[in-house]
């Protein structure tokens, strides 16, 4: 896909790299600052673990669908979302 004709970006691949990492530094930015807020050691250290095990089950429940079979009731195709893209969807 040609991101960079539809955003503007057309001969700077990186953008969505630096971008991508901003974010990522001003959330850890805030949630590691949140942690201040606590002032039970124990509780924070609880958190964390909430945080990290919820990323976790994220992470793997996301992998799970993506390998789904694409012939379910009810599944999206990719083409619902981004139209008919040469190369994305299988006509």
């Amino acid at each position: 896909m040609n991101y960079g004709a539809e955003t503007g970006f057309r001969n700077s691949a990186d953008i969505f790299a630096r971008t991508s990492t901003m974010v990522s530094l001003i959330v850890l930015a805030v949630v590691v600052g949140g942690f201040f807020l606590i002032r039970n050691n124990y509780k924070a250290f609880q958190l964390n673990n909430v945080i990290i095990i919820a990323g976790f089950v994220l992470a793997a429940g996301a992998t799970v669908l993506y390998h789904l079979p694409h012939d379910l009731p009810g599944h999206l195709d990719r083409c619902c979302f981004f139209g008919s893209v040469p190369g994305l969807c299988a006509v």
